[in-house]
């Protein structure tokens, strides 16, 4: 009897359920973020891993120029899990920087 029943409406039912995945994709990119989303769980936050970074390397106040610098962040809560990775090379000053880094996240916090 369930058989017969499943397979009268088997279409129905996969449309119903392909029509209300639809809508959630739908209403997740339409209010992506802020306290309007309509789904709190797909709410998105910016989160700032790091500020702009400047320094300078030296070697008994000699500067150290072409040397490699590296900056590793990681956030527990950021979708792709990897840590992101900056290098940058000393100029003739010894001197380097690295730009601000966000990211978008659904998780304000790291996660533990």
């Amino acid at each position: 009897m369930l058989n017969s029943i499943l397979d009268k409406y088997r279409y129905l039912l996969l449309l119903t359920v392909s029509l209300f995945l639809f809508v959630i994709i739908f209403f997740s990119y339409a209010y992506p973020e802020g306290d309007d989303a309509v789904f709190g769980f797909l709410k998105r936050y910016e989160v700032e891993l790091s500020a702009p970074v400047q320094g300078r390397i030296t070697n008994n106040g000699i500067p150290i120029s072409g040397a490699e610098v590296v900056r590793e962040l990681s956030y527990g809560g950021y979708d792709k899990g990897d840590p992101i990775i900056d290098y940058a090379l000393t100029d003739t000053n010894g001197e380097f920087s690295f730009k601000e880094v966000k990211v978008k996240s659904n998780a304000p916090r790291a996660r533990s």
